[in-house]
């Protein structure tokens, strides 16, 4: 797998992680509405929190090596000639 693919990866593994989190908040509304105990549901919702900010870290550092590749890979611009000045005679 190169970089660019492991990217677009890490990008629907944040946005996957992003829906299940939501979905688990919706859930703790509903069953707390309806009078269910939401112990073991915020539990569960802690551990996909945690496991979001994990796969957001990986996101950010394969965003990080790119940047950091393509600043590399960028040809060195050379130092303009300095100008020849006419002196007035």
């Amino acid at each position: 797998m190169d970089r660019w693919e492991e990217l677009a990866l890490a990008k629907s593994h944040v946005e996957l992680g992003e829906r299940l989190v939501g979905r688990q908040r919706d859930l703790i509304a509903r069953l707390s509405a309806q009078g269910h105990g939401v112990y073991l549901a915020h539990a569960l919702l802690d551990k996909l929190e945690v496991s979001l900010v994990t796969l957001r870290d990986h996101l950010d550092m394969v965003q990080r090596e790119l940047d950091e590749e393509a600043k590399l890979a960028q040809p060195l611009r050379p130092e303009p000639a300095p100008s020849k000045s006419v002196s007035p005679e």
